[in-house]
């Protein structure tokens, strides 16, 4: 049954389509481990630290109450403004935008010469 799916899907989808879609699955079947793995390391020794931390200094563990407070709603403020940051910046990274602006941009400076004499 897959087999008879993956042919009509090649029958229906372009070519470019196909091997991007490959390239992608292998991309992730070959990366994503790797990134889980040092996600669970890393979470492993932070989680470590913090209880090596709150074992010798007790009252660590107070003042980590509200620094993570603080710093989930940083993260909460920040996140929405970083995705329109970047959604800026692609837009004015596109190339009608780009040929719009250096048009302008060519007018404004033409328009500032002097004439000839």
């Amino acid at each position: 049954m897959p087999l008879q799916i993956h042919v009509h899907l090649m029958s229906f989808t372009p070519l470019s389509a196909c091997v991007a879609a490959y390239f992608c699955a292998s991309w992730l079947q070959v990366r994503l481990p790797n990134v889980m793995e040092q996600f669970l390391q890393n979470a492993t020794l932070v989680l470590i630290t913090l209880g090596v931390i709150a074992a010798i200094f007790p009252w660590f563990l107070l003042a980590l109450l509200p620094i993570s407070v603080f710093f989930f709603y940083i993260i909460r403020y920040f996140r929405p403004t970083q995705r329109q940051i970047k959604r800026l910046d692609n837009t004015s990274r596109s190339p009608l935008f780009s040929h719009i602006s250096s048009t302008l941009g060519g007018i404004v400076s033409s328009a500032r010469t002097p004439p000839a004499s």
